[in-house]
């Protein structure tokens, strides 16, 4: 899979996708990042069987809240992706390789919703928030290692409609992640590379539980 983090790292939330590449790349999960033309993204995924683009959005939505859509499936609000310096951004570029028929087999984008765009400022704490997030959502679906359109549909591809994710509209009852959460976290994805990148046999880990394999049967 395909993961690609756009934006412009001296423009402080305009950096987002970049920032989410770095943070995947530090859990040994490939990622690149593109800071040149939207265009050139074309060349860049070619051939790409599944891609995960990762960009700054401006529509009016606090700042931080993350919204997702599936290219293949919705085009993109072109207004909202107007962070960029290039006369096209990301959505023109999305639609320029729809016409060509040169997108990926799966597109993904994840959009985190940018407030300041200082030149040489640091990126807002909602927006450091929302990066950490997005790339925890990527890391589980690259290490599941499952097309991310048929986590819940195995029998089929599903159309993933645009969703809105943020604090402000979490349940009441949603914990928030904690230190303790972010060092499991970090602890589970180093024995998982330890390990050559393998699960854990399940009736290895159901018994901490008091769970057994049969109550799960396939």
């Amino acid at each position: 899979m395909l993961i690609i983090g756009v934006g412009n790292a001296d423009r402080s939330d305009d950096a987002a996708g970049l920032l989410v590449a770095r943070w995947l790349r530090e859990l040994g999960i490939d990622a690149r990042e593109h800071t040149g033309d939207p265009l050139a993204l074309i060349d860049a995924w070619d051939g790409a069987s599944e891609a995960i683009l990762i960009d700054t959005v401006v529509s009016g939505a606090a700042p931080g809240t993350i919204t997702k859509w599936d290219a293949g499936e919705t085009p993109l609000p072109p207004d909202q992706f107007c962070c960029s310096t290039h006369a096209l951004g990301l959505a023109e570029a999305v639609e320029i390789a729809r016409s060509l028929g040169r997108l990926p087999g799966r597109l993904m984008i994840y959009g985190i919703e940018g407030v300041s765009f200082e030149f040489g400022g640091a990126p807002s704490a909602e927006v450091a928030a929302a990066v950490e997030r997005v790339a925890q959502e990527i890391a589980k679906i690259d290490l599941v290692g499952q097309p991310f359109w048929a986590a819940s549909q195995p029998s089929g591809p599903r159309r993933v409609p645009a969703e809105v994710f943020s604090s402000n509209s979490a349940p009441s009852d949603d914990e928030p992640v904690t230190e303790e959460d972010r060092r499991r976290f970090q602890e589970g994805l180093t024995q998982f590379a330890e390990g050559g990148r393998k699960g854990v046999a399940m009736q290895d880990v159901l018994p901490e539980s008091g769970l057994r394999p049969e109550d799960f049967p396939l």
